[in-house]
């Protein structure tokens, strides 16, 4: 076995390491249909697709010095590909949580595993990686290396290097005073949005402990008209959506909604590599709205339009980065409590994943359409993350819940309520 140090953790993964230590290890799963697969065959496709990628064979490790680095692991293996019988969806959203709640120690490379649930018709080859070391964009990278290898196909070399890459989440320097002006206002907006207190969701039936799922599926044409006749694309529409949501979820339960506070990830990479490079370049960033903002869908797409575009022009999300570089200034054992007292505050009301529709997905056999999914850990204090995803004619919508806020019946009624926003506005 030969093991090296690669490179530092970016700052951006230093964050996520340190929210890892305040909330249980952040793993999520990402599955993806295919004809019946050979475990044996998808062991070797996913080693070969690990040593492709700079970080597929790392661990991470600190130094003397408290500095976490990536440790690169010569003989780092995928393990035995477990093949679980799923007859129906609820066994099968019952094996992807439990997949994703298996502990996973950052420092034993690979930050992945992989079983294949064998369902009635098709089998899933249903993945559980480490947030820290790869975001969605970089999974569905991975993934098709291990679809090549197992296909025996070539597989392009990775656009970039991982110190690029990392490079890649820098600031971009003022290149004015209009330029510096704009950069400290999102600065000052980050700050207010991390001090605002969020409102939580009404609970409904939610008695227990940990996390539930279910998934549902609706015609798409419909709801992306609906987008379309207020003039917005599905991504901002949803995202007003949310926020009406629960502005009128909380009112019928007769709980307090003051500020909504809404997470989605934002991609850093640039866009002549956009979709490339397996690692994590995401950022999560909050769309904020106050009771004013959701009289009606006019008023929350007013105030959601701009959040959204600002994030897509990766403004908030370059500024965090640049705010967790800084704090690197900081002795490590301050940074640390600091990240663990803002954990605490479980800043959102919840999250909202817009995967939409993939492209180049990964194919394991010719004739068979690939469906993706995606399942994340429910956080502690935020009461519901969906994940909302295309698969032929339908949107899905993969509801992942706090037990302590709703039971199945509570989370499919909000889902209920969501579907009804999108459909009416």
């Amino acid at each position: 076995m030969t093991r090296r140090r690669l490179i530092e953790l970016s700052p951006l993964e230093e964050a996520l390491l340190l929210w890892h230590e305040a909330n249980a290890v952040w793993s999520f799963q990402f599955g993806v249909t295919a004809p019946r697969l050979d475990p044996e065959r998808v062991r070797q496709a996913y080693n070969t697709a690990l040593a492709h990628h700079p970080l597929g064979r790392c661990g991470i490790e600190s130094d003397s010095r408290g500095r976490f680095q990536w440790i690169e692991d010569s003989d780092a293996d995928i393990g035995e590909v477990e093949v679980v019988e799923c007859p129906d969806e609820e066994t099968l959203q019952q094996v992807f949580l439990e997949q994703i709640d298996r502990p996973m120690p950052l420092d034993q490379a690979p930050l992945a595993r992989a079983l294949i649930a064998r369902c009635p018709t098709e089998d899933i080859l249903s993945s559980q990686l480490n947030h820290v070391f790869v975001d969605g964009l970089g999974t569905l990278r991975l993934l098709r290396s291990v679809a090549r290898a197992y296909r025996g196909e070539f597989d392009p070399p990775p656009a970039v290097d991982i110190a690029t890459a990392h490079r890649a989440l820098d600031p971009l320097p003022a290149s004015d005073w209009a330029a510096l002006t704009k950069q400290w206002t999102t600065r000052l907006e980050l700050a207010a949005t991390a001090l605002t207190e969020r409102s939580r969701l009404a609970p409904s039936g939610g008695a227990g402990v940990g996390a539930g799922s279910t998934i549902r599926s609706f015609p798409a044409a419909p709801l992306l008209e609906a987008s379309r006749a207020h003039n917005a694309s599905f991504g901002t529409y949803s995202m007003a959506a949310m926020h009406l949501t629960v502005e009128r979820w909380n009112h019928a339960h007769d709980a307090a909604c003051d500020h909504v506070g809404v997470t989605q990830a934002v991609n850093l990479r640039p866009d002549e590599w956009w979709d490339d490079t397996v690692a994590n370049l995401a950022a999560m960033t909050s769309v904020l709205t106050k009771p004013s903002d959701r009289r009606d869908m006019t008023s929350a797409l007013t105030v959601v339009r701009p959040q959204v575009e600002s994030s897509q022009r990766k403004e908030k999300a370059r500024e965090f980065v640049a705010a967790a570089k800084a704090a690197r200034m900081v002795p490590f054992a301050l940074r640390r409590q600091a990240f663990a007292a803002a954990a605490r505050q479980q800043f959102d009301t919840c999250v909202l994943s817009n995967l939409r529709q993939v492209p180049d997905p990964p194919r394991f056999g010719d004739d068979h359409e690939t469906v993706i999914s995606a399942t994340t850990a429910a956080m502690p204090g935020v009461g519901l993350t969906l994940g909302v995803y295309t698969a032929f004619d339908e949107l899905r919508f993969l509801v992942i819940y706090r037990r302590e806020t709703f039971d199945r019946d509570g989370a499919n009624a909000f889902v209920d309520a969501f579907i009804e926003t999108l459909r009416n506005g």
